[in-house]
This record gives C-alpha cells, sequence and structure tokens, in this order.
C-alpha cells in the first residue's frame, strides 16, 4: 500500500486535468476581470508585466516565464473589498453609472494586494512532497503557483486546495492513515464539536435575510470572510453568500442600493422565495469524513465548504478545505 509521505506535488499534479493558466496583464481593468472570472468559473487569478517592463533580476525560481514576470494574484476578496470603499466614497444617488465607471476604468494591478493573501505569491515546487503543500495549504492558505518546464520553457500552474481535497477523495484507500481517518465522524476528529448547541456558541458567521447586501458585503470584506450562512427569523439556514456569488457584483449594482440580501439571491439564482433557493450544501456531526469530501467533490459546481446543522437545519459549525487538508497531513 503506497504511502502519503511518497506523495509528491507532481504525482498530484499529473493526476489534475491540465487546464491552461489562466492570468491577466496588471493594466486589465476591474470589469474585464469579473467578465475573466465568471466564464472560467474561478475566485483568482495571476497578475502580470511584460518581461520587457521588468528592469530587476530575480532567482531561479522567480515568477518569471519567457515573456511574461507575475506581480501578483488577484483574487475576489480584494474586489469585494475595494467595491465596498468604492460605494462609500460614491454619490449613492448614483451608484449605478458611477460604480460600473469605475469597474471599467480601474485596474488590477491598483487594487491587487487589498487582502491579506493577496500580498505575496506563494510558490510550491513540484516535486516536493505533497504533505509540504498540504500544511501551506491547511494554514488556511487557498492557492499556491507552481513552476514547470515545458519544451524547455517555465510555466506555471495554479494549485488550490479543491486540487487537493479531489486528490485526496480518489486516493482515501491507498494510505492507511488517510483510510481511518476517512472513516472516523467529524466529532471524532474534533472538526465538529457536539455540545455546541445554538448558533451564539460557535464561531459560524451568519447574516439575517434581512441584512442589506451592502452591510453583508461590508462584513465580509472588513472580516475577509468568504462566505456567510444566510438565516431566517428562526435561525435556519436558507443559503450562504459567497465571493462566488459576487462575480455578477457588477451585474447586480443596483441591488447595492439598501436592498436586502435575499433579493440579491433570488437575482442570482433566478427565483422569488427564499423556499426556492438552492439548498447549501449541509451535514451533520456524526457524519464520516468521506461522506463529507464526498459532497464536496461531487457537486457540479465548485464547493469550498459544508454547514453544521443540527436537527432543526441551525447552523452550528462549518467545514472548510482547510478543515479537511489539515486533519490528513
Amino acid at each position: 500500500m503506497m504511502k502519503a509521505n511518497s506523495v509528491t506535488l507532481s504525482d498530484v499534479l499529473s493526476s489534475k486535468q491540465s487546464r491552461k493558466l489562466i492570468d491577466v496583464k496588471y493594466n486589465e481593468s476591474v470589469f474585464e476581470v469579473l467578465r475573466i472570472m465568471r466564464e472560467n468559473d474561478i475566485l483568482a487569478l495571476p497578475v502580470y508585466e511584460d518581461i520587457n517592463d521588468i528592469q530587476t533580476e530575480e532567482g531561479p525560481w522567480s515568477l518569471r516565464t519567457a515573456t511574461k514576470s507575475f506581480v501578483g494574484i488577484i483574487n475576489m476578496l480584494d474586489i469585494s473589498i475595494w467595491v465596498v470603499n468604492a460605494i462609500l466614497r460614491l454619490n449613492v444617488e448614483d451608484i449605478q453609472s458611477s460604480l460600473e465607471e469605475l469597474l471599467k476604468s480601474t485596474s488590477v494591478g491598483h487594487i491587487v494586494g487589498g487582502s491579506t493573501e493577496s500580498q505575496r505569491i506563494h510558490v510550491a515546487i513540484p516535486g516536493s512532497p505533497l504533505k509540504d503543500s498540504m500544511r501551506t495549504l491547511a494554514s488556511g492558505l487557498h492557492r499556491v503557483m507552481v513552476p514547470l518546464k515545458v519544451n524547455g520553457e517555465v510555466e506555471y500552474q495554479m494549485f488550490s486546495q479543491i486540487d487537493v481535497v479531489k486528490y485526496l477523495y480518489s486516493n482515501l484507500d491507498v494510505d492507511e492513515d488517510w483510510k481511518r481517518k476517512a472513516n472516523l465522524s467529524l466529532t471524532v476528529l474534533q472538526i465538529a464539536d457536539p455540545t455546541k448547541k445554538n448558533i451564539f456558541d460557535t464561531n459560524v458567521v451568519v447574516v439575517a435575510s434581512s441584512w442589506s447586501v451592502f452591510e453583508t458585503i461590508s462584513f465580509m470584506a472588513a472580516n475577509e470572510l468568504y462566505a456567510v450562512g444566510v438565516v431566517d427569523e428562526n435561525c435556519k439556514l436558507i443559503g450562504n453568500l459567497s465571493l462566488s456569488d459576487l462575480r455578477s457584483i457588477d451585474k447586480m449594482v443596483i441591488m447595492l442600493q439598501n436592498r436586502p440580501v435575499s433579493e440579491f439571491l433570488f437575482a442570482l439564482h433566478g427565483v422569488d422565495t427564499l423556499q426556492a433557493l438552492p439548498t447549501p450544501i449541509k451535514c451533520h456531526y456524526n457524519d464520516i469524513l468521506r461522506d463529507v469530501m464526498g459532497k464536496i467533490v461531487e457537486c457540479p459546481k465548485y464547493v469550498h465548504r459544508v454547514w453544521v446543522v443540527d436537527s432543526e437545519q441551525v447552523p452550528i459549525e462549518i467545514v472548510s478545505l482547510t478543515d479537511i487538508i489539515a486533519v490528513l497531513i
């Protein structure tokens, strides 16, 4: 039986469906970056300058290709932070045209680095042990860039938390420790705590469906949150708002004018009642890790978290990709 300690990052990359790196030039508009993110179903992309514009020499594993020098990774949290600050400076009566104009006139080079994670590019070496990258991603970092030699030239590939979880899920039975942990419950693995009886005992972050869109996004931006649960008057989980949803913010600017977050979710999903909203991915304390990972990996859309709910559908915990990777190191 294979041992987890023998698996390298190269092994995982070779099993991953190859995807050309999607990047963007530093002077591209925020408006265009949102379009690219939506069309490719991504939350972040590297920002580069033309190599001829760079004067400094860098090390052997510097973030360069033959034609590009990468200067950062723009993510949806950067954009959300910028949008909140932009709205605070705008005339509320003219938010629609003013924000759209700003989205089209502001380059990503001016806003990359707004969030803690995007203030530097993290690199992983392809021949290094997978567990090294797992430790990095278990710290809460969502992605790293990996330099690869292709036809004698350096190219980069993005390697993210979801790539790790997909690989682990497909290989849980090839390592005894992975297999053992995969068949334990969230409670036994101490990912979820059954002694927490109500939402006020937990660190789960939720907002009421009546909160305004701007209040919610401002709260997420200020606390660098990638998602919040949306609950009804009984604290029952009815939806969630994540950074993935905010990729459409340029198309729903009008929603930012004191509309409730429920209306934003209605418009996003094409429904008109709370009951019709797509059900968030949920699990329970006694579910085993393998089943929870399956909910993430087998979902048609990218899923980055699973909500742990009680018998009344009140969210008590959240299982993130970070949690899953950390417990399997």
